[in-house]
Protein backbone atom coordinates (compact mmCIF):
# COMPACT_ATOMS: atom_id res chain seq x y z
CA UNK A 1 0.00 0.00 0.00
CA UNK A 2 2.97 2.54 0.49
CA UNK A 3 4.28 1.87 -3.04
CA UNK A 4 0.57 1.83 -4.78
CA UNK A 5 -2.14 4.83 -2.00
CA UNK A 6 -3.93 5.11 -5.09
CA UNK A 7 -5.39 1.54 -5.01
CA UNK A 8 -6.44 1.94 -1.84
CA UNK A 9 -9.35 3.91 -3.29
CA UNK A 10 -10.45 0.80 -5.61
CA UNK A 11 -13.21 -0.64 -3.50
CA UNK A 12 -14.88 2.98 -2.93
CA UNK A 13 -14.76 3.43 -6.68
CA UNK A 14 -16.24 -0.22 -7.18
CA UNK A 15 -19.06 0.33 -4.72
CA UNK A 16 -21.91 0.27 -7.33
CA UNK A 17 -20.19 -3.72 -8.11
CA UNK A 18 -22.37 -5.28 -5.40
CA UNK A 19 -25.63 -4.37 -6.47
CA UNK A 20 -24.77 -5.16 -10.21
CA UNK A 21 -24.13 -8.57 -9.53
CA UNK A 22 -28.14 -8.97 -8.71
CA UNK A 23 -29.13 -7.45 -12.07
CA UNK A 24 -29.33 -10.28 -15.41
CA UNK A 25 -28.98 -8.17 -18.37
CA UNK A 26 -31.24 -10.58 -19.95
CA UNK A 27 -33.85 -9.66 -17.53
CA UNK A 28 -33.86 -6.13 -18.03
CA UNK A 29 -34.00 -6.43 -21.51
CA UNK A 30 -37.22 -9.23 -20.92
CA UNK A 31 -38.71 -6.61 -18.74
CA UNK A 32 -38.30 -3.79 -21.39
CA UNK A 33 -40.09 -5.93 -24.07
CA UNK A 34 -43.15 -6.25 -21.74
CA UNK A 35 -43.42 -3.26 -20.37
CA UNK A 36 -43.58 -2.49 -24.61
CA UNK A 37 -46.04 -5.28 -24.95
CA UNK A 38 -48.42 -3.53 -22.28
CA UNK A 39 -47.59 0.07 -23.41
CA UNK A 40 -49.06 -1.23 -26.83
CA UNK A 41 -52.06 -2.74 -25.36
CA UNK A 42 -52.79 0.42 -22.70
CA UNK A 43 -52.64 2.36 -26.23
CA UNK A 44 -55.34 0.00 -27.81
CA UNK A 45 -57.50 0.35 -25.43
CA UNK A 46 -57.76 4.31 -25.06
CA UNK A 47 -58.07 3.77 -28.64
CA UNK A 48 -55.38 5.49 -29.77
CA UNK A 49 -54.92 3.86 -32.99
CA UNK A 50 -58.21 5.12 -33.92
CA UNK A 51 -57.45 8.69 -32.94
CA UNK A 52 -54.08 7.88 -35.88
CA UNK A 53 -56.48 6.55 -38.80
CA UNK A 54 -58.75 9.73 -37.91
CA UNK A 55 -55.81 11.91 -38.60
CA UNK A 56 -55.34 9.89 -41.57
CA UNK A 57 -58.45 10.49 -42.61
CA UNK A 58 -60.64 7.67 -41.79
CA UNK A 59 -64.31 8.00 -40.06
CA UNK A 60 -63.19 6.87 -36.42
CA UNK A 61 -65.33 7.70 -33.68
CA UNK A 62 -63.74 10.81 -32.13
CA UNK A 63 -62.55 10.56 -28.09
CA UNK A 64 -64.82 11.34 -25.38
CA UNK A 65 -63.31 14.61 -24.06
CA UNK A 66 -64.71 13.40 -20.97
CA UNK A 67 -63.33 10.05 -20.43
CA UNK A 68 -60.24 10.77 -18.22
CA UNK A 69 -58.69 7.39 -19.54
CA UNK A 70 -58.65 8.48 -23.99
CA UNK A 71 -58.06 11.77 -22.70
CA UNK A 72 -54.39 11.41 -20.88
CA UNK A 73 -53.42 7.94 -22.30
CA UNK A 74 -51.86 9.57 -25.54
CA UNK A 75 -49.49 11.55 -23.33
CA UNK A 76 -48.57 8.71 -21.13
CA UNK A 77 -47.56 6.68 -24.07
CA UNK A 78 -45.59 9.33 -25.90
CA UNK A 79 -43.90 9.68 -22.58
CA UNK A 80 -43.63 6.17 -21.32
CA UNK A 81 -42.12 5.36 -25.10
CA UNK A 82 -39.62 7.75 -24.97
CA UNK A 83 -38.52 6.94 -21.78
CA UNK A 84 -38.67 2.94 -23.25
CA UNK A 85 -36.23 3.98 -25.95
CA UNK A 86 -33.94 5.91 -23.50
CA UNK A 87 -33.91 2.31 -21.28
CA UNK A 88 -32.69 0.57 -24.68
CA UNK A 89 -30.58 2.66 -25.21
CA UNK A 90 -28.92 2.29 -21.85
CA UNK A 91 -29.13 -1.16 -21.65
CA UNK A 92 -27.31 -1.20 -25.53
CA UNK A 93 -24.72 0.84 -23.93
CA UNK A 94 -24.21 -1.62 -20.52
CA UNK A 95 -24.37 -4.49 -22.31
CA UNK A 96 -21.67 -2.89 -25.34
CA UNK A 97 -19.46 -1.86 -21.95
CA UNK A 98 -19.64 -5.26 -20.75
CA UNK A 99 -17.95 -6.54 -23.06
CA UNK A 100 -15.38 -4.27 -23.96
CA UNK A 101 -14.54 -4.50 -20.09
CA UNK A 102 -14.89 -8.29 -19.75
CA UNK A 103 -12.59 -8.26 -22.70
CA UNK A 104 -10.03 -5.92 -21.45
CA UNK A 105 -9.63 -8.36 -18.62
CA UNK A 106 -9.42 -11.66 -20.81
CA UNK A 107 -12.82 -13.01 -21.82
CA UNK A 108 -13.41 -13.28 -25.57
CA UNK A 109 -14.98 -10.19 -27.19
CA UNK A 110 -16.46 -12.06 -30.19
CA UNK A 111 -18.27 -15.34 -28.15
CA UNK A 112 -21.51 -15.61 -28.85
CA UNK A 113 -23.74 -14.35 -26.50
CA UNK A 114 -24.73 -17.76 -25.19
CA UNK A 115 -20.90 -18.61 -25.05
CA UNK A 116 -20.03 -15.78 -22.48
CA UNK A 117 -20.12 -15.82 -18.83
CA UNK A 118 -22.97 -13.75 -17.59
CA UNK A 119 -22.57 -10.27 -16.77
CA UNK A 120 -23.86 -10.36 -13.39
CA UNK A 121 -21.58 -13.79 -12.75
CA UNK A 122 -18.71 -11.83 -13.73
CA UNK A 123 -19.05 -8.93 -11.86
CA UNK A 124 -19.57 -11.34 -8.66
CA UNK A 125 -15.92 -12.29 -9.54
CA UNK A 126 -15.25 -8.95 -9.41
CA UNK A 127 -16.80 -7.93 -6.05
CA UNK A 128 -15.58 -11.09 -4.41
CA UNK A 129 -11.94 -9.62 -5.85
CA UNK A 130 -12.47 -6.04 -3.98
CA UNK A 131 -14.00 -7.56 -1.06
CA UNK A 132 -10.97 -9.73 -0.66
CA UNK A 133 -8.94 -6.59 -1.17
CA UNK A 134 -10.59 -4.38 0.63
CA UNK A 135 -10.08 -6.94 3.98
CA UNK A 136 -6.56 -7.50 2.53
CA UNK A 137 -5.58 -4.22 2.82
CA UNK A 138 -7.41 -3.92 6.45
CA UNK A 139 -5.72 -6.20 7.56
CA UNK A 140 -2.50 -4.94 6.47
CA UNK A 141 -3.26 -1.18 7.95
CA UNK A 142 -3.77 -3.08 11.03
CA UNK A 143 -0.61 -5.46 10.98
CA UNK A 144 1.38 -1.77 10.14
CA UNK A 145 -0.25 -0.24 12.99
CA UNK A 146 0.78 -2.47 15.68
CA UNK A 147 4.35 -2.49 14.37
CA UNK A 148 4.79 1.25 14.71
CA UNK A 149 2.84 0.81 18.30
CA UNK A 150 5.59 -1.69 19.00
CA UNK A 151 8.64 0.46 17.61
CA UNK A 152 7.36 3.25 19.68
CA UNK A 153 7.39 1.21 22.85
CA UNK A 154 10.64 0.16 21.75
CA UNK A 155 12.11 3.48 21.15
CA UNK A 156 9.66 4.63 24.58
CA UNK A 157 12.10 1.71 26.29
CA UNK A 158 15.30 2.28 24.82
CA UNK A 159 14.80 6.25 25.17
CA UNK A 160 14.11 6.07 29.28
CA UNK A 161 17.04 3.26 30.03
CA UNK A 162 19.76 5.21 28.00
CA UNK A 163 18.78 8.25 30.66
Amino acid sequence: TEQRPELLSMPQELSSVSGATRIELDDVAQSVQQLRADLRRISASAGLRQRGEQAAGSHAEPIDASDAFATLAPNFVASAEAQLEELDAEHRQVAKMYIEVAGFFGERKDAKPNERIPAHEWLGYIHRFVRDFDRAAAAHRTRAEREQRRLRRRQERFGQSSR
